[in-house]
Formats: structure tokens, C-alpha cells, sequence
């Protein structure tokens, strides 16, 4: 057994926020990135969804960056960065409406402007982007067995890859 005498903690940053705490994610290089709103409640169900303003501060290291996005019609429970320095933000939750699919996912660059939105589909349970800009989606139970109108949902697999511009790269049918 080994006993620690001595635990020596350096403050590395100082940081607060008039903001509240949506969702955060540690990225692979230990970057935090932390959502925030000035919204008190979320209805993950409502639909359509608004449209609102979310921040997102990329900590790293001794510094703070925050980046603005504006009238975002989704509300991000997911957050990575890719290795180009451009944000992904995820809804958990996806509505499917006959052959309406929400778009869940959008892909902004470090000033707040929109490159590209696209679905992942529904129930996720989480999101990780790795060293080649691959998308790992896992999925709670709805996203595998369907709901929310999914009768064949995306995340049928349990864990699929996508590329940085949402196509599936990976990712089969485990039960059927």
C-alpha cells in the first residue's frame, strides 16, 4: 500500500462566468471545452427547436477563448474540436418526421460562422472526434432501438465513425 503524504495543486487558471453550465468535454489534447447559455431551463423535446445564442469557451493550457454562435436551431449537448481548430457541436436528441430529419450536428470555425450541418441521428450518448478528424458516435438505448420516429435508427450499430462532414465511415447492425 502506498500512502501520500504531501498533495501539491497549482492553480493553473482563473475562471468564472455569469454563464450557466450547459455541457463540456476534455478533448484528446486536454483542451475544456465548456457550453454555456443564459438559458435557465432546456426542453430537449420541443420542436421546432429555437433558434438561440450559445458560447463555447475552448480552455487551454493558461488561456480562454470564447467563441459565439449565433441562432443555433439546435441545442448542443456534445462538443469536440477537430484538429484544424474548427468546433462540432451535437444534439443528443434528432427528430425524425416522416422524411424530415433534423440536421444535429454543425461544424463552426473559431469565429462563430457555420461550415457545415448534418445529421448523426438519435440517442447519442457521446461524441469524440479522434486524431484523424474521425466522429465516434455512441448511443443510448432510443438511438439503437429507435424512437423519437426512428424505426431504423442511425445508431442502430451502438458506435459508428463518420468523417468530418458527417458520411458514415464505419459502424454495422449488431442485432436484427
Amino acid at each position: 500500500m502506498i500512502e501520500i503524504e504531501k498533495l501539491v495543486l497549482e492553480k493553473c487558471i482563473d475562471y468564472s462566468s455569469n454563464l450557466n453550465f450547459i455541457s463540456g468535454q476534455i478533448t484528446k489534447d486536454g483542451t475544456l471545452l465548456l457550453i454555456e447559455s443564459h438559458l435557465q431551463e432546456l426542453d430537449f423535446f420541443q420542436r421546432p427547436v429555437p433558434k438561440r445564442n450559445w458560447t463555447i469557451q475552448v480552455i487551454k493550457g493558461k488561456s480562454v477563448e470564447t467563441v459565439e454562435l449565433k441562432n443555433v436551431p439546435l441545442i448542443p449537448t456534445e462538443v469536440d474540436l477537430f484538429s484544424d481548430g474548427t468546433l462540432l457541436i451535437v444534439q443528443g436528441r434528432c427528430l425524425k418526421d416522416g422524411k424530415d430529419v433534423e440536421r444535429n450536428a454543425r461544424r463552426y470555425n473559431p469565429n462563430g460562422q457555420l461550415i457545415d450541418a448534418f445529421t448523426l441521428g438519435d440517442g447519442i450518448q457521446d461524441v469524440q472526434i479522434d486524431d484523424n478528424d474521425t466522429i465516434w458516435v455512441s448511443y443510448f438505448d432510443e438511438g439503437i432501438f429507435g424512437n423519437f420516429g426512428w424505426e431504423q435508427p442511425m445508431g442502430s450499430a451502438g458506435l459508428i465513425a463518420y468523417n468530418i462532414n458527417g458520411d458514415k465511415m464505419w459502424g454495422r447492425v449488431v442485432m436484427e
